[in-house]
């Protein structure tokens, strides 16, 4: 049994883990090195945008099974377990800088005690738990290497249903060695009692399937644009051909759109990609993929600009972030589309609920709220659906033209308005 685990790095996903993993009434300690979110944490004012954050916040330190804190020496020293869960950047060529989780891992080699177990997280390429991580502890521990034990498990869950994932989807767990397979199914057999448990015994095992889950949603979207850009020319509807073709149990064919963004799709596919050269591999496919996808922003605005010159027009974006009801614009398309625009000197205005002004203007653009605003615009382009626009009346808009880049409207209704619609595939 395990009295306290400490969860180092309280970002979206890991602060939402370590108040999940509270519930269960092991002692958490989250480290992070940002003073402000261990204060806010601490009162009871927490970052997260997850429904019910606020309330098991409360619920956890009422119960005294949650404290955070940026003293690494007593967060790492006190504890019988430790998750790592902070950022693996990479830059615009997806070079991966590991100096993050390089540094966590030398300062958990300062300060961890005999017994503790070390999870991983953090998606990781293929290896780096067992050939890099596990390493860098060691050398910087007086410990030998039978007196702690490390193993790895992938992060499944989306940002605004962490709560929700953690019971529905099985959680997959790996340790470098046999006796690190064992303290990795105690652990979280422990703190996840409602989650099924797959023991893959081999931390790489448990590093690629998160990398292939991803490789393989972002391969089928590409294979949807794809799709998409050929039942265009051909004059057909792509959403009512893959409604069709997914009555087949074997066919499983995702929708088309403007773009995937996020520290997730556009990423990982790179870490098995370089895996597989380093082994001598040409990993074509998902080398592809990403190219197509990473196109649709520019082939979106291509095609916009043969309806609607868009030299000096006045365009509104719907969306900043890469996905809907999220505050995150890493690798957002809708970045890409601001860029395209600006080529053609369009001006630019972006209606997201959850940014303000100054941080639209960040990008180059101008914030605007359908809402309550009713200005002319020469084109609109759909790139994050929020929930809110189901709520909206998109014939109300004064636009001449809709590039819906999530196929969520109905393109008869828009064109019995007087607007012409555009979609993906259609």
């Amino acid at each position: 049994m395990f009295r306290q685990l400490t969860v180092i790095g309280l970002g979206k996903m890991g602060c939402s883990l370590a108040l999940y993993y509270a519930k269960s009434g092991i002692k958490i300690v989250g480290l992070d090195v940002n003073q402000t979110t261990v204060d806010n944490l601490n009162n009871g004012v927490s970052h997260l945008t997850l429904p019910d954050s606020d309330k098991v916040l409360r619920e956890v330190l009422d119960n005294k099974t949650f404290e955070a804190t940026v003293d690494a020496e007593y967060a790492i020293s006190t504890a019988d377990a430790i998750i790592v869960i902070v950022p693996l950047v990479v830059d615009d060529k997806y070079n991966i800088d590991y100096s993050i989780i390089d540094s966590v891992a030398v300062n958990i080699g300062k300060y961890i005690k005999k017994g503790t177990l070390v999870a991983f997280e953090t998606s990781l390429p293929t290896g780096t738990t067992r050939n890099r991580l596990k390493k860098i502890i060691l050398d910087n521990s007086s410990l030998g290497k039978k007196d702690f034990f490390v193993g790895f498990s992938p992060e499944r869950v989306s940002t605004n249903t962490v709560f929700r994932d953690l019971e529905i989807y099985p959680k997959i767990i790996g340790g470098v060695d046999s006796e690190s397979n064992k303290k990795m199914e105690e652990l979280y057999t422990q703190i996840l009692p409602k989650s099924k448990i797959i023991n893959l015994q081999n931390s790489d095992a448990a590093e690629f399937t998160k990398l292939m889950g991803m490789i393989y949603r972002d391969v089928n979207i590409a294979l949807s644009n794809e799709f998409a850009k050929f039942a265009e020319k051909a004059g057909l509807d792509i959403d009512e051909i893959i409604q069709a073709c997914n009555t087949n149990p074997f066919a499983h064919v995702l929708s088309p759109g403007i773009g995937a963004g996020g520290h997730c799709l556009p990423v990982y596919p790179h870490f098995f990609i370089k895996n597989s050269k380093d082994l001598g591999l040409d990993p074509r496919i998902a080398e592809e993929a990403r190219k197509i996808n990473n196109s649709m922003p520019k082939f979106s605005i291509k095609k916009l600009n043969s309806f609607e010159e868009l030299k000096n027009k006045k365009v509104l974006i719907l969306g900043l972030g890469y996905r809907e009801d999220i505050k995150e614009t890493f690798l957002s398309p809708t970045l890409d589309l601001i860029k395209e625009l600006k080529q053609f000197d369009s001006t630019v205005y972006i209606d997201d609920y959850l940014f303000s002004s100054e941080e639209i203007s960040k990008y180059g653009a101008v914030k605007y709220d359908i809402f309550s605003q009713d200005e002319d615009f020469d084109a609109v382009i759909i790139s994050t659906y929020h929930s809110k626009y189901s709520n909206f009346d998109f014939t109300k808009l004064k636009t001449k033209i809709i590039l819906d880049g999530r196929n969520k409207l109905d393109k008869k209704l828009i064109e019995s308005s007087g607007i012409k619609y555009l979609g993906i595939g259609k």
